[in-house]
């Protein structure tokens, strides 16, 4: 299999909160509410060659800045093939594994060379991950790669940082001084962003061209999924993985049996059932997960914070108990379950009317008091459903020292609900606040000098200060880095870098004091520095520009030279401030085609029928807002039946786009056939009416959008029609060294 040994691919996943379901999303007959976070795992594949020796003439300066990592040493006393993983965040942080294939179609295995603990994880995730690989490549030749893990400060506690979340460092990666084994988790999914970000960062290194990862999206989380329950030993419900891959939604799990049956890498034919089930090919037990309202988000004026509580919970054995409670109460548990289902719903739905009503300026005034009493009266009565389930159970679901807490914080100014996320404990509380500086104070405040005062039935207590941890995001999604820009800064300075998501645009910072080393060839921060874009002030103007209100009568060649010829305010400096909202729902009016012409008018005060509203979301991550109703169709002469936009063909959809094309994007293609959408991980049918593609009347429709390269384009004209696959292409057809592409 070709591969660019001097290649870098750096791929990050989000943390994840499941504000509700939490163990009845283990059934598939309930749903759970899962928010993904802005704390990240980030795994970072560099392929290794024997013949770059530190200070070798062979190697320039850039290649011992990019790929040396100190394992070539290592590499000359192995001669077959090894992979280096390092998390130099804790203490003896190494694991080296060699690389053996197994007979009769059993896969690739890795074995642990170096002595000290296991990591089942990581040892999993490269197992499934090197097993597809190899499959699907047809190709013995795997080389040897280094792996560098990663994690945002917010997935462990640590109590030398401090609880108050403006003075804690939150761009750079932080030294926690301790093993691995030792560390506090704060119950944000860390094991499933790890294992989300490294199967993904092996497969696009070495299957994968920057075009094909959209589509690839549930090939990543169907391989994540496998991957994942192997390493816990058991099928789970695979919501974090799937906020890890889609973002925030409402989640409904997959089938057990879909992975019941691959038994253990190494047996007999192995890599083939995990290929089957991966590629979804197996038609008796076809992958059946639901993501509903992707992308979904908080009203305006609302925030979720995390708060860390530093005690730690064992999730598997709490769901066991669970479990084997409803298992001997099955018609108490029933009921409980079914009510607790009948309001998480209707939670979910009144933070839904708060979004989508948020366009009436009467509605905000209106609603917004009322919207808050409601949440805060779903989320009480959840609470006691779940306090009801802790009784019954003997599990601490929400224990007391936990609802000590919550009572406390629910009794300040703007705090608005609270609950104990996901399978509950002692990890975390997840709070809705109001969107407002003066609650964040209050609340460092009071966590500055909390303490429990109660007797806890299971014996938790909380005995440090309560810390405030991650911030949710939009649709925060598995997303690839560009390390093009590696380099070994002088040693004196601290590692900075610029780095922009989806939504906001954040400067990332070393701590003050962290103990980890600046970033030399394989630092922990310079993998970090290079997160995204490589001019991120220039991105974020014109992602800002981009949602802006779309009725300018200046074409968008002309929006975006005014908006080149005039200055911006640089961001990058307030991006360590105290809040980090959810971002705000693009506007809804329609762009003005520059070239579309009009001869066909809408008569004013008339209906203007059925609208279809519309994010273009680039494989930058820039955001682009369509609303298509009536007028829109009649200003551009297009005929559709009855005016209804969703009558549309994707094809006509393409047509709009590209004639509405901006100068920012990328190239205009030559035509819009060269125009790819995907929905929901579909690649939409030209001939298809849009009806047909899952969108909704009312809510956002996310739709992701890349175009062909034109040499894709030539080739598939000459072979008739046919699509190429990663594995059809050549080392000439990958762009050298590192990769750059947002999800």
């Amino acid at each position: 299999m070709p591969v660019r040994p001097s290649a870098t691919t750096a791929v990050s996943a989000p943390g994840k909160v499941l504000l509700t379901g939490g163990y009845l999303v283990l059934d598939r007959q309930y749903t759970g509410t899962v928010f993904a976070l802005d704390a990240r795992i980030h795994a970072v594949v560099q392929q290794l060659q024997r013949d770059r020796h530190r200070g070798s003439a062979q190697s320039s300066p850039k290649d011992d800045a990019t790929a040396n990592t100190g394992a070539d040493e290592t590499l000359e006393n192995h001669p077959e093939e090894s992979v280096i993983v390092r998390s130099p965040q804790f203490r003896d942080a190494v694991w080296e594994y060699g690389v053996q294939r197994c007979e009769n179609g059993g896969g690739v295995k890795v074995t642990q060379r170096n002595e000290g603990p296991k990591n089942p994880f990581v040892e999993t995730s490269l197992n499934y991950a090197l097993t597809y690989i190899s499959y699907v490549a047809d190709s013995q030749d795997l080389g040897s790669l280094s792996v560098t893990i990663l994690a945002d400060n917010d997935y462990y506690s640590d109590s030398r940082q401090d609880s108050n979340i403006d003075s804690r460092s939150r761009g750079g990666f932080h030294d926690f001084g301790v093993t691995l084994q030792d560390a506090h988790k704060t119950g944000l999914g860390s094991s499933a962003a790890l294992v989300t970000a490294l199967v993904s960062a092996l497969l696009i290194h070495r299957t994968m061209h920057p075009d094909d990862l959209i589509v690839a999206r549930d090939k990543l989380h169907n391989l994540a999924q496998a991957a994942h329950c192997a390493a816990q030993g058991k099928v789970g419900s695979g919501f974090d993985v799937g906020a890890a891959i889609w973002g925030s939604c409402s989640y409904r799990r997959f089938s057990p049996s879909i992975l019941e049956g691959l038994g253990e890498v190494g047996s007999s034919g192995f890599e083939e059932r995990l290929f089957s089930a991966v590629e979804d090919l197996d038609s008796a037990h076809p992958w059946d997960t639901e993501f509903m309202d992707v992308g979904m988000k908080l009203p305006p004026g609302m925030q979720m914070v995390l708060c860390d509580v530093d005690c730690g919970s064992q999730t598997p054995s709490m769901v066991r108990k669970v479990l084997e409670w409803r298992k001997q109460n099955k018609e108490e548990a029933d009921l409980l379950w079914d009510s607790l289902q009948a309001n998480n719903e209707k939670l979910r739905l009144e933070l839904r009317r708060a979004v989508h009503g948020r366009s009436d300026p009467e509605f905000e005034a209106a609603a917004a008091l009322e919207i808050y009493k409601n949440v805060r009266v779903l989320m009480q009565r959840s609470r006691n459903y779940l306090k009801t389930m802790t009784e019954k159970s003997g599990v601490p679901i929400e224990p007391l020292v936990q609802s000590e807490l919550l009572d406390t914080v629910s009794g300040i100014d703007g705090v608005i609900g609270g609950v104990v996320p996901g399978a509950g404990g002692y990890d975390a509380v997840v709070l809705l606040i109001r969107d407002d500086a003066e609650v964040i104070k209050k609340l460092n405040l009071l966590f500055e000098t909390y303490q429990s005062r109660v007797e806890d039935d299971f014996g938790g207590k909380i005995e440090k200060k309560v810390a405030m941890l991650a911030r949710v995001i939009l649709c925060n999604l598995l997303r690839m880095a560009s390390t093009e820009n590696l380099s070994a800064p002088d040693g004196s300075d601290s590692p900075a870098a610029t780095a922009q998501d989806n939504t906001t645009t954040t400067t990332t910072t070393a701590p003050e004091h962290s103990d980890v080393p600046a970033p030399s060839s394989s630092s922990p921060a310079a993998a970090e520095a290079t997160q995204l874009a490589p001019n991120s002030t220039e991105s974020q103007s014109k992602e800002k520009n981009d949602t802006e209100d779309f009725e300018d009568k200046s074409s968008p060649r002309e929006a975006a030279a005014s908006a080149a010829a005039t200055p911006t305010p640089d961001d990058t400096t307030t991006a360590n401030t105290t809040t980090t909202n959810v971002a705000a729902e693009p506007p809804t009016s329609g762009v003005e085609a520059s070239e579309a012409p009009e001869t066909t008018t809408v008569t004013e005060g008339e209906d203007a029928g059925p609208e279809l509203v519309i994010t273009l979301l680039l494989i930058t991550g820039a955001r682009h807002p369509f609303k298509i109703d009536k007028k829109y169709l009649r200003r551009r002469s297009v005929k559709v039946d009855n005016d209804d936009p969703f009558n549309m063909s994707v094809y006509t959809l393409k047509e709009l786009i590209w004639r509405e094309w901006r100068a920012e994007w990328e190239p205009q293609p030559s035509s819009p056939s060269s125009i790819r959408l995907i929905s929901f991980g579909k690649l939409l049918d030209d001939k298809s009416p849009l009806s047909e593609s899952s969108l909704t009347h009312d809510a956002p429709n996310v739709i992701h959008m890349t175009v062909k390269p034109q040499e894709v384009v030539d080739e598939e004209d000459a072979k008739g029609g046919k699509s190429y696959s990663a594995r059809d292409r050549d080392a000439s057809d990958r762009s050298p060294g590192c990769r750059c592409i947002i999800l």
